[in-house]
């Protein structure tokens, strides 16, 4: 199966033979392969830019020699798995392939042999391989345990030293060597000798590896015969795991130095300084500074608190770059630096800081091109600065001195948004963050250049002011196309391109952006967008016109030829055009009909004449039309009368002509139903010309058209009301109900009247009261029928069983009245209908009122009170209550259709019983069903449906409309203006048949019967004698049924002025519509008193609203000058006004649209008054508006040079604001030359700097220098004899100055302006690569006959600036070290200026351009733009950009490209790039063993135990078993699963389940995958963790027997919870001793393999160490075995212990912190006095600091159990017996060292205690032991003991007993009789001390082990309880 499709095909042998001289290989292919591969266009071959080269597919029935092949016969294989799958690793438990795929077989390491090998383990295994563990950097044994062979080779005859293992495949990050001590070399074969004797050693490298392994195979050279195992040759991995060691980290500096420029700050990165440790993250490893930083040094900083300094930070700070160094003061520096983990510190390194003097200079200044009205990026190419000639990160801001005049510099925040700036930053335009924007909104005549001007500073440094141009494409609207549109004989013409197009001149406009503005609509049509109306304001596109969406329509027929027109302008980008004109030509038709037809209105019943004003028909010739009904008028009659006076002598029209109805003949009669409108149709008919006459055309011989006429009907109150329900009320005898509509109700045929308003009146009552139902006992004499349908009307009998009372009804108009009759009953349900239920085969039937439907006469106030309970259900069918079962229902879920009877499908009919309940009441009721079939089904069919038109009125629906009974149905509408419907059907219960649901419409007709009402009529304020427009806001009428174009006002002239359209304000006028005030066309024109108004009435032609007034205030406009400060100028230069120094204001609050206007009556005598354009040109003005002013629009320009020094100019002028004007105001102008000016430098008549090349020389002369004005500060008669004189005060710092041969030097600076002006001053350029120089002067006027020197004072000091123009005369050069990157395999990855740079400080990084000579041969480069295509040819700038990529093809190899680079002027520059790939790979950063607590079956697998992480692109890592596991199996959520995932892992759901309990370690095999990638060949262990207690630091002495307790193995809890004694079988004995069973009173001892709790428990269990100690102190031994009990799995632990070698002298040392321990065996009594041993115990009790706290078993004096639950309590202190610190010293240590103790000076003070404790020793040891057999006969042992929580003191405290030195026994005084005795060796708990000196003492001694005290020591136990300090005992 290949790409998912199976293939089958043989070998292309054709005749020959196959032979295979080899393996065969199938699978991928290699990277030498891929190459042919690939030519051959395989499908399964991957492209360059996907990842991996392997073949994706399954091989299924390999066959080779007519044999069946499969994996397991594969020599060697690589991610490949068992089984053939669809679905990849997706499921939980993958299908296997077919029968041809053979199940694995076990490998030979783990094969069973046959019967007859000699295997020896109990696994039956050849090999047992175990993981050696080893330190990283360490080494390790490999011994027996690691590498356990399981035959008996001595049984065969063969040597252990002839066994040999091979390594096939040596450790990756280490070696194996034959023992230690010899020179290092790596080993390649190693015996099994060498293995059991310990000399074969693993040693690791050092390297964070966490695992490693090697290959070997086991091999023997004897000649005998060997085992099939050792002739396979097959290869075995021994797995090694190495445990992390913390590394020091390793501190390096990759470039040495630190390079910055003076006084600046420089971001600290990686690639300036590394630190080296794999153990650490970045954020734990911490960098400190070990010098102190001088202050006129620098420091560091970070980012998160610049300014300052620290000492310290960490690696993430670094890597994040937060860390700056600040440069401050000498040029040379340093930094000591040295880093830690917190733990270890690295090695110190020094850095080196260098700071390099700078300057800069602006590199680009290109300037932009944007469209007006547009907008353009600045970037970097357009505008940068380069410090010493190239890059850098200093902050760089420029600040605009002089603005766009045509724009604005804008900036883009953070909320998005662009914002004007007068200042920015060189990041920001770096960005794309800084454009210019097109602002300017006039059209220009002329190209004119926009610029703004800028100063650039850097760290305090700030350049002269230069000039950024900017190039606006000036738009030039203009009209190519404007032809009238000619309209006859039709309603609406599209207005096309045809003819009206607009064009925006060289300025490329899309036409969905070339917009017109309608200025002024047209008056006699409408101009439409689509449907919609276009009105001043609105806007349409040239899209639009060229789609033919524009079109015009004639509002009404013209009587004679006429034109139209509508004004507009052309709008792109907010730049408007001046007003144009389009004009339509209207030609008339003369034969158009023109119809008046406003429809007719009367009252019901009677009559109205049909005059012309409401109904005519005429033509432009003047016709006479003949009428004809042709549809009659359905509730009313049109009728002729033979005099208008008299309608008595009228006869019915079926005709008539214009002259009845001007002669006012015509009337309509309406016939006094309750309609609301009727209507009628005629046909006119043109008969002949006029008394006017005209010219007969061809086409007009048949002129008519057909009219409808509505007819509005006014309705009276004529009707009564009449009862519509009429039967007898029932009620429970002496009880109360509800009145309801269902019981009385009356109609009243009147349409527009509400029957809920009929009032009823009640006269006297026989057999009860009509009361409120809120509360009864208010009787009610009059209520509404609405109070029925509301159920407020209640009856309460009292009286008769029957009786009848009188009801009054009335509308308010008519009466009538009626009787209700009322019965009085018992209680009772009775059945209104059943139906039963017509069922159709396989659809479910509703069971509804119309079935079954009850009744009561009792009080029920909700339809939820009639219960329906099922008491037989149907036999063929089930009962649904909302398609639920339910055994009840209410009637109220009948009238809603919840009840449903669903049918089986069996039977033809079906009957179901119910018990209707109400109250207390109930009734049985049987319902039938009838099923019929599908095929014949039944229906009557509807023989009419019409639609009906009604509205507020009933219609009655006869047979014509709807074929139904006899009775007629009546529709009444509701008065809305909305459709209605109703659907219908017809029902016959005695045929069983029913028709289709048929749905009838309702059309609802509009009737105008609303008046308008005004919703707004605001006084409205003007200026006196002002026009002002009269809005919505101010005016305005609303009706719901006609439009505002049918709203007219009607108005009174007003007393203070008049009433016009905007278009013609001086003619008044009476009436106007609300369309006119909406669309802003009706203005007040205000003329005479101050209030004043008009009254006015809306009407809509047949309605009006009450007439109002209109209120109109007037008030007077004023003008004032607010400011009129003057202005202050250079002489010669101009300078615009501002608000600042000229504004006028008005008293009106919203003065925002109103317009003040200057007019100059004087104009300025020294210059003159100019008004700027938007393309900056300028032209005299003389007239011009506040608005202008406040711009900046209006300049004045001094043009008088040859005034003095200073001097004044003024210009007068008048300001109005119609109607309101100003007197004549002077405007004065101060004209000197010590005006300061913004962005002016100097005050001299030229000093506009000069250009030079790099290395050339320019001459200044009078053109660029000259200071001649400064004589116009002496008087006149003086200015002849001085001259002006210049002194160079600071000279350039990039060239020289010259006049003639002369150099300009500090010796002689002098020069004057006469030699400027004869021969000029020459700048000579140094050849520097700086951009700008300057030097200073000052000047003064010096008298001719004086020598020349600078005056103290009256002189001028200026700046002469010098642009310097750089020259390319630098070749590019490469500042990357190290053309390298790395990529992960199958990535791409950004090549940025950091992995490539080359910097030319001549050219910008768009010139630096780079040729790719040979591509890369494992991927490709590409653009970010294009990342499919190769890149051949890049710039710099794309580098920096991140716009170069590098495209890795998936090949695991590592490639170069090779590359030249020019700046296009030098040779280039030729280098190799090297492409490093990181492989796809997964790694297991988790491989923990599993532990399985004993007695247990189930434990949760996380990712503590197992985790992996992979570098590649899918994250997703699956599991597979590769081998089944042989104990149990794995379950995600209780489903045993074959693969699993790594999120499951991480959430918990994985887990492990053992089903094998005989067994005490499982292996889980597995393999890992993603999409990428994969690694096989893993295995997590699992074993079962014992349910044991195991000492710790077990001590025992070398050659001496040690008792094992519980303190050593406790199995209890196992014991305890198996219900058993548990086995301890012994699986690897001890290495240097032996484990024996011997009786405590027994000197017999068996050596064992075997043992139980109970063995321990009673002391039988001796542990004899037998080592050889020599040449060591201590040796480390263990013992393995197996512990099983009952119904729970064995498992596997082992005991470790040290021995220790034993004590050299025959006296027993005490030290204060060596505890002086008794053990259980031989009790004795101390030969100390008691005197001397109570001193030496308090003098230690008072110091509890030498005091050790362990925890002692709970045994009483002969190691029996006390048999008591002990205190718990985790701290204890034994007591022990210590011998006077003085007379002693440390004789071992804990270590072991021995120390000598002091000899003493008195042995006769030794010798004769220790002889009498000896004497005593032997006569106390007799009689115990006659006292424990005794005492061990009475005392039965249980079988286990419990343990306690307490130990005994650790192995390493434990002193060695010596049978010639006696012990102590050391006793703690008892507890008062409160409390349970203590046991011997049990302390007080910390927790609960005992009271001090409280309690009675019930015996001195309670324990029994001291049958023979002595009596003179009884007299030293206490009474009471003694004094004692926290943690002291008495002994």
């Amino acid at each position: 199966m290949v790409d998912e499709h199976g293939e089958r095909a043989g070998l292309p042998l054709q005749s020959q033979e196959f032979m295979s001289e080899g393996p065969l290989f199938v699978g991928g292919l290699n990277d030498r392969m891929w190459e042919t591969a690939h030519s051959l266009e395989l499908v399964s071959v991957p492209g360059k830019s996907i990842r991996g080269l392997s073949l994706k597919g399954c091989l299924q029935a390999l066959e080779a020699n007519l044999e069946k092949r499969a994996l397991r016969d594969a020599l060697v294989s690589r991610d490949v798995s068992a089984g053939c799958t669809s679905e990849g690793l997706r499921g939980t438990d993958p299908p296997v392939a077919g029968e041809d795929v053979l199940p694995p077989q076990p490998s030979p390491s783990t094969a069973a042999p046959n019967a007859s090998s000699p295997l020896k383990n109990r696994s039956g295994r050849f090999l047992v391989l175990n993981k050696l563990e080893v330190q990283e950097g360490g080494r390790a044994l490999l011994g027996q345990r690691h590498i356990e062979v399981g035959v008996d080779f001595m049984y065969l005859g063969i040597n252990y030293s002839q066994i040999l293992f091979n390594i096939q495949e040596m450790p990756m990050h280490g070696f194996l060597q034959i023992d230690v001590w010899p020179a290092q070399e790596m080993e390649q074969t190693f015996t099994l000798s060498d293995l059991r004797r310990g000399k074969v050693w693993y040693v690791h490298d050092g390297s964070e590896e966490p695992t490693d392994c090697f290959t070997f195979r086991v091999s023997s050279n004897s000649k005998k015969v060997v085992l099939s195992q050792l002739q396979d040759l097959v290869a075995h991995v021994f797995n090694i795991v190495v445990l992390p060691v913390n590394d020091p980290p390793y501190l390096r500096l990759p470039e040495g130095h630190l390079l910055l420029f003076e006084n600046t700050k420089q971001r600290l990165t990686p690639g300036l300084m590394q630190v080296l440790d794999p153990d650490t993250d970045a954020q734990h490893l911490r960098f400190s500074v070990l010098n102190t930083f001088s202050s006129e040094a620098g420091f560091l900083e970070s980012a998160k608190d610049p300014g300052k300094a620290i000492s310290d930070f960490t690696d993430a700070d670094l890597q994040d770059g937060n860390i700056f160094y600040v440069h401050r003061g000498h040029q040379n520096s340093r930094i000591v630096l040295r880093a830690t983990d917190g733990e270890l510190v690295s090695n110190t390194v020094v850095l080196r800081v260098m700071a390099v003097p700078w300057d800069f200079e602006v590199a680009d200044r290109t300037g932009v091109v944007v469209p007006q009205g547009g907008t353009v990026l600045i970037t970097g190419s357009n505008l940068s600065v380069k410090v010493n000639g190239g890059q850098h990160e200093l902050d760089t801001r420029y600040d605009i001195t002089h603005p766009p005049q045509f724009g604005q510099i804008q900036h883009l925040g953070s909320n998005g948004e662009w914002e004007p700036v007068r200042t920015f930053s060189q990041r920001s335009v770096d960005r794309g963050e800084i454009r210019y924007y097109s602002s300017f909104k006039e059209l220009q005549q002329e190209n004119v250049t926009d610029h703004f001007k800028f100063k650039v500073s850097i760290e305090g440094r700030v350049s002269k002011e230069l000039l950024f141009p900017v190039t606006v494409e000036w738009l030039q609207l203009t009209l190519p196309k404007n032809i009238p549109l000619e309209i006859s004989n039709i309603n609406r013409k599209v207005l096309d391109s045809g003819h009206l197009q607009a064009a925006a001149g060289s300025v490329q406009v899309a036409e969905r952006e070339l917009f017109f503005k309608l200025l002024m609509p047209p008056k006699k049509g409408k101009l439409l967008l689509g449907d919609e109306v276009l009105k001043s304001g609105s806007m349409f596109s040239q899209k639009n016109v060229t789609d033919s969406m524009v079109s015009y329509k004639p509002q009404g027929r013209p009587w004679e030829h006429s034109q139209d027109s509508f004004s507009f302008s052309i709008v792109v980008k907010q730049v408007e055009s001046k007003g144009h004109t389009f004009r339509i030509n209207l030609e008339v038709d003369k034969t158009h009909i023109t119809v008046t037809n406003t429809g007719l209105y009367v009252k019901e019943g009677e009559w109205t004449i049909i005059t012309k004003s409401e109904f005519f028909v005429q033509t432009l010739d003047h016709r006479i039309f003949q009428y004809k009904v042709t549809k009659s008028p359905q509730h009313g009659e049109l009728k002729l009368v033979s005099s208008s006076t008299s309608p008595g002598s009228e006869s019915r029209a079926t005709g008539f002509t214009d002259d009845d109805i001007v002669s006012e003949r015509l009337i309509y009669a309406h016939d006094d139903s309750e309609t609301r409108w009727d209507e009628f149709v005629i046909l006119a008919s043109a008969t002949g010309l006029g008394q006017q006459g005209g010219v007969r055309s061809p086409d007009s011989e048949h002129v008519s058209t057909e009219i409808k006429v509505s007819i509005s009907v006014e309705l009276k109150n004529d009707e009564k009301p009449v009862r519509v329900v009429d039967k007898i009320f029932h009620v429970v005898r002496d009880s109360q109900r509800l009145l309801t509509l269902a019981d009385l109700c009356y109609h009243d045929p009147d349409v527009d009247f509400d029957d809920g308003q009929l009032l009823y009146t009640r006269h006297g009552i026989p057999n009860g009261d009509l009361v409120k139902a809120t509360d009864p006992t208010q009787k009610l004499y009059q209520f509404r029928q609405e109070d029925l349908r509301e159920g407020r009307v209640l009856f309460k009998h009292n009286g008769p069983d029957s009786a009848r009372f009188l009801l009054f009804v009335t509308d308010g108009v008519h009466y009538t009245s009626s009787l209700l009759e009322v019965s009085v009953s018992e209680a009772y349900i009775h059945i209104i209908n059943n139906t039963g239920l017509l069922v159709h085969r396989g659809r479910d039937g509703f069971l509804t009122t119309a079935n079954l439907s009850v009744t009561t006469n009792q009080d029920v106030r909700t339809d939820h009170e009639f219960e329906f309970h099922v008491v037989q259900p149907p036999k063929h069918g089930r009962l649904l209550v909302n398609n639920s079962a339910f055994h009840s229902f209410s009637q109220h879920d009948l009238k809603q259709g919840h009840v449903t009877y669903r049918y089986n499908g069996d039977g033809n009919s079906d009957i179901f019983n119910l018990t209707v309940t109400v109250k207390d009441t109930s009734l049985d009721v049987s319902v039938c069903v009838q099923v019929s079939s599908e095929d014949h089904q039944h229906y009557s069919p509807i023989l009419h449906r019409e639609s009906l038109t009604v509205e507020g009125k009933p219609v009655k629906l006869s047979r014509g409309k709807l074929q139904v009974a006899q009775e007629s149905i009546d529709y009444v509408h509701n008065g809305s203006e909305e459709f209605d419907s109703l659907t219908i059907l017809a029902n016959s219960s005695e045929l069983g048949k029913q028709s289709l649901p048929q749905t009838l419409f309702v059309t609802v007709e509009s009737v105008n019967d609303e008046a308008p009402v005004v919703t707004a009529n605001k006084v409205l304020q003007v200026w006196v004698n002002s026009v002002t427009e009269v809005t919505r806001g101010d005016l305005c009428a609303e009706d719901g049924d006609s439009s505002p174009q049918d709203l007219v006002y009607w108005v009174t002239p007003p007393s203070n002025g008049h009433l016009a359209l905007r278009s013609i304000p001086g003619r008044s006028i009476q009436n106007f519509t609300q369309a006119q005030i909406d669309e802003g066309q009706l203005v007040f024109v205000h003329s005479g008193a101050t209030s004043g108004g008009f009254s006015f009435q809306v009407t809509d032609g047949l309605n009006s609203a009450p007439r109002q007034i209109f209120s109109v205030t007037a008030r007077a406009l004023i003008i004032s000058l607010e400011v009129n400060r003057g202005l202050s100028i250079f002489p010669g230069s101009t300078k615009p006004l501002s608000s600042h120094d000229l504004r006028a204001v008005t008293n009106d609050d919203k003065a925002g649209n109103r317009t003040i206007t200057f007019t100059v009556v004087r104009s300025p005598r020294l210059g003159r008054l100019l008004k700027m354009y938007p393309d900056s040109h300028t032209e005299d003005v003389s007239v011009f508006t506040q608005c202008l002013v406040s711009e900046g629009l209006i300049l004045y320009q001094h043009l008088d040079l040859d005034t003095a020094w200073a001097s004044e100019d003024s210009f007068t002028f008048t300001a109005s604001s119609p109607p309101a004007e100003l007197g004549p105001e002077d405007f004065r102008i101060t004209i000197s030359r010590e005006t300061n000016e913004s962005g002016r430098q100097n005050r001299l008549r030229a000093n506009t700097g000069a250009s030079v090349k790099e290395g050339d020389k320019v001459l200044i002369d009078q053109s660029k220098l000259d200071a001649s004005n400064l004589l116009l500060q002496l008087p006149r008669p003086q200015r002849s004899s001085h001259e002006i004189w210049y002194q160079v005060t600071a000279l350039p710092h990039h060239g020289t100055i010259m006049v003639g041969e002369r150099n300009i030097t500090t010796e002689k600076p002098y020069f004057s302006q006469q030699i400027v002006n004869a021969f000029g001053v020459t700048y000579l350029h140094d050849d520097s690569e700086s951009l700008a120089d300057n030097f200073t002067f000052a000047v003064w006027p010096n008298p001719k006959n004086q020598s020349t020197s600078k005056p103290e004072a009256d002189f001028l000091e200026e700046v002469f600036t010098i642009t310097i123009t750089p020259v390319n005369d630098h070749p590019p050069a490469l500042k990357t070290k190290g053309l390298r990157l790395t990529v992960l395999q199958g990535g791409r990855l950004v090549v940025g200026p950091e992995i490539l740079k080359v910097e030319d400080i001549d050219s910008p990084p768009s010139e630096i351009q780079y040729v790719v000579i040979r591509p890369p041969n494992n991927g490709f480069l590409a653009m970010a733009h294009a990342p499919d295509d190769s890149a051949h040819h890049f710039t710099q700038a794309d580098v920096n950009n991140a716009q170069v990529w590098f495209i890795q093809d998936g090949s695991p190899s590592s490639g170069v490209f090779y590359f030249s680079v020019t700046d296009g002027e030098h040779r280039p520059l030729y280098k190799l790039f090297h492409l490093d790939v990181t492989p796809i790979s997964i790694t297991l950063v988790n491989l923990t063993d599993l532990l399985l607590p004993q007695g247990q079956t189930t434990v949760p697998i996380t990712n503590t135990h197992l985790s992996a992480v992979t570098n590649g692109g899918s994250p997703q890592i699956t599991y597979r078993i590769a081998q089944p596991l042989q104990s149990g199996h794995l379950l995600i959520e209780n489903q045993v699963v074959s693969s699993f995932r790594q999120e499951d892992l991480d959430s918990g759901r994985l887990s492990y389940h053992m089903t094998n309990l005989t067994a005490s370690e499982d292996q889980l095999r597995f393999s890992l995958f993603t999409t990428e990638c994969n690694l096989t060949e893993q295995t997590l262990g699992i074993r079962v963790q014992p349910l044991l207690w195991v000492g710790s630091n077990l001590k025992v002495t070398n050659r001496v027997a040690h008792r094992l307790r519980r303190e050593d193995l406790d199995a209890t809890e196992l014991a305890n919870r198996s219900k058993s004694d548990p086995t301890f079988e012994v699986i690897q004995p001890p290495i240097h001793g032996r484990l024996v069973r011997r009786a405590v009173d027994s000197p017999v001892a068996e050596e064992v393999t075997q043992f139980t709790q109970t063995d321990i428990n009673q002391g039988q269990l001796v542990l004899e160490p037998q080592a050889n100690l020599t040449g060591t102190h201590t040796l480390n031994d263990s013992f393995t075995f197996l512990l099983s009990a009952d119904d729970v799995q064995p498992a596997t632990g082992h005991l470790a212990f040290t021995i220790v070698p034993p004590d050299t002298l025959p006296l027993q040392i005490f030290t204060p912190h060596v505890p002086l321990v008794v053990t259980g065996e031989t009790p004795v009594a101390s030969v100390f006095s008691q005197k001397k041993l109570r001193a030496s115990i308090i003098k230690q009790t008072e110091n509890p600091g030498n005091l050790t706290q362990r925890k002692w078993q709970g045994t009483d004096f002969w190691g029996q159990l006390s048999g008591k639950e002990p205190n718990i309590d985790a701290k204890v202190s034994p007591t022990r017996v210590t011998w006077p610190y003085a007379a002693t010293k440390v004789g071992v240590t804990l270590s072991g060292e021995a120390m000598q103790p002091e000899v003493s000076r008195h042995p006769l003070m030794v010798i004769i205690p220790l002889a009498a404790v000896f004497l005593l020793l032997l006569v106390t040891v007799v009689a115990l032991c006659v006292w424990m057999l005794g005492r061990k006969e009475d005392r039965p042992n249980p079988l286990i003991q419990p343990k306690t929580n307490l130990k005994s003191p650790s192995p390493r405290f434990r002193a060695e007993r010596s049978g010639a030195i006696p012990t102590v026994t050391v006793t703690p005084l008892i507890r008062s009789s409160g409390s349970p005795a203590p046991s011997m060796f049990q302390p007080q708990s910390y927790e609960q001390p005992a009271p001090l000196g409280a309690g009675h003492i019930e015996k001195c001694a309670p324990w029994e082990a001291w049958v023979n005290l002595d009596p003179d020591m009884a007299k030293l136990c206490r009474q009471t309880n003694p004094a004692l300090k926290h943690n002291q005992y008495w002994v």
